[in-house]
């Protein structure tokens, strides 16, 4: 069997979407340690300043990397987004609940989606880990520093068995449909039969700590695609395996929702939530 590559050289694009990334962080990084205020959307989700600040600077950055490129962002959606053959999706801030509180755990994630594929996504996390990954190429992490890295250290998702494993799990707490099939996965998946679970809330993060090997599994009914575009094709170009919710072939233009789980668990996973995701409808 050969070897597994240790690093990754990062090519023009990835290097062109970790600059937009970066961008955004840093405008994060501007007012994590300055009083904000933190208002809740509509839909029962957080925003803070750092959120739009971020968008404001990634987007602005993305106008500049990537010339004419429609941007579809949480906070600023593109309708028409599913039918162009190219567009940038950029989540600002994921995570914005554990930012609020001053927890660790967020991140900031953009795609580039070309012909309703995902082709490359860059996600940096709060402790300025930056996880990259390019369709048919691998993925990789480095951290950020004075200028743009151009390789990482290559990931490889775990192989632990589902008994050994650490599921991480998420869902949308305002939707009746959402919280219900996380509380049956919850039910279903927890120990013994895996060997813990964690709620982390930061779906881009979580999908790359699958592909590094730190989790075994992130499974949530109903993501929305900038939380999870950028971190699905990390974790698939690590050798994770994606799922839509009621357990048929992952893509970015189904249905909302991801499950994420490493070939050594799969099965036992799937045997495990058979008939609770089965019914599920997401859409």
């Amino acid at each position: 069997m050969m070897s597994q590559k240790l690093f990754l050289t990062f090519d023009q694009l990835t290097q062109d979407l970790f600059v937009v990334a970066l961008a955004g962080f840093e405008a994060i990084r501007s007012v994590q340690d300055v009083g904000f205020d933190v208002r809740t959307k509509d839909d029962g989700s957080l925003v803070t300043e750092a959120d739009l600040r971020s968008h404001e600077a990634a987007v602005r950055q993305a106008g500049e990397t990537f010339p004419g490129l429609a941007v579809h962002s949480e906070e600023q959606c593109l309708d028409q987004w599913r039918s162009l053959e190219e567009v940038l999706i950029i989540d600002p801030l994921d995570g914005t609940t554990n930012f609020s509180r001053g927890l660790p755990f967020w991140s900031i994630s953009t795609a580039l989606i070309q012909g309703g594929k995902i082709n490359a996504g860059v996600v940096i996390g709060a402790d300025g880990r930056a996880f990259v990954g390019r369709r048919d190429s691998g993925s990789a992490m480095t951290q950020i520093g004075d200028c743009v890295p151009s390789e990482g250290k290559a990931l490889h998702c775990a192989r632990r068995p589902l008994g050994d494993s650490i599921l991480s799990f998420g869902a949308d707490q305002g939707r009746l449909d959402s919280r219900s099939l996380w509380w049956d996965w919850l039910a279903s998946l927890r120990p013994p039969v895996c060997r813990r679970v964690r709620v982390t809330e930061s779906a881009a993060l979580e999908l790359c700590w699958v592909a590094s090997g730190l989790l075994d599994a992130y499974l949530h009914p109903t993501d929305h695609e900038w939380d999870i575009a950028a971190g699905a094709l990390i974790a698939q170009e690590a050798g994770v395996r994606t799922l839509t919710p009621d357990l048929e072939h992952w893509g970015l233009l189904g249905p909302p929702g991801i499950i994420a789980v490493t070939p050594a668990a799969i099965d036992g996973l799937v045997s495990c939530l058979g008939s609770s995701s089965k019914k599920f409808d997401s859409q």
